[in-house]
């Protein structure tokens, strides 16, 4: 969801609406919700889950285990990746010796660039994984930080004026799937909380 707005006669009249519609997409079945009345509901659902901590450290422990299984594949394909540049490397110290004791031809000069050209694509494949394995720990979510950010939010929000509850929903929550039976909203900490899913009856919106 993307927020928009329109003016009336005497205030302005805030919404959200579906961001394939915002970008002049015609597929989008959704219409435009109040963004004042989805706030409401979001909140809600996030006071919620403040007051469920075990509902909370599941939806966490969830998604850590996913993060772990792609790191466990990610450190497979570097290992395969090893495996695969062990005999380039062989074959690379093998043509170097031979020509350092004077033998040299322009077929081993080409089968040594070659190899060289493969060395360098395998090591950069390997270098990729391993950037992808730290972005994957930077996204292990601490479960007490998190409970701590959704508490601080239900004390916020019951003190806030319009504008800082605006200014809660930007800094708590990172995106929104809207669909006419349930919302999925994931939640910002220093990595994203996966996607809470629950139902929602349209006809308050």
């Amino acid at each position: 969801l993307t927020p928009t707005y329109s003016g009336g006669r005497s205030k302005t009249y805030f919404y959200y609406q579906c961001t394939r519609a915002n970008n002049g997409a015609d597929e989008c079945k959704m219409g435009r919700v109040c963004a004042e009345a989805l706030e409401e509901v979001i909140a809600k659902r996030i006071i919620e889950l403040s007051k469920n901590k075990q509902l909370l450290e599941h939806i966490i422990k969830e998604a850590n285990t996913s993060y772990q299984h792609e790191k466990e594949n990610l450190e497979s394909q570097i290992r395969l990746q090893r495996k695969t540049l062990l005999p380039i490397e062989q074959q690379i110290k093998n043509i170097v010796q031979f020509v350092s004791q004077g033998k040299k031809s322009s077929s081993l000069s080409e089968e040594l660039e070659q190899l060289e050209t493969q060395k360098g694509e395998i090591t950069k494949e390997i270098e990729k994984l391993e950037r992808e394995i730290y972005e994957l720990k930077a996204r292990t979510i601490d479960v007490k930080f998190v409970q701590e950010g959704v508490s601080f939010f239900d004390q916020a929000w019951q003190l806030a004026s319009e504008k800082e509850k605006k200014d809660l929903m930007r800094l708590f929550v990172y995106r929104v799937i809207w669909s006419p039976d349930k919302i999925k909203m994931g939640l910002s900490s220093p990595s994203v909380v996966p996607f809470f899913t629950f139902p929602v009856r349209w006809a308050h919106l």
